[in-house]
């Protein structure tokens, strides 16, 4: 996460990671791997019906 932010601290310096979520208002992890999950799930939903991803995906969910 430092290092996307280009935040480089000195072992003198630390910066706690909760600091950073703080400062930048960045979402947290948890909601970016949901919305990355929906995300795929809506694709794979919307491919083709003789598609492996699609058919796998319709053994188990009900996509009707």
């Amino acid at each position: 996460m430092k290092r996307m932010l280009a935040i480089h601290d000195k072992w003198l310096q630390f910066i706690w990671n909760d600091e950073i979520f703080v400062t930048t208002s960045l979402p947290s992890i948890s909601d970016t791997i949901s919305h990355r999950r929906n995300t795929l799930f809506g694709h794979a939903a919307r491919l083709p019906d003789d598609v492996p991803a699609h058919e796998a995906l319709s053994c188990q969910v009900n996509l009707s």
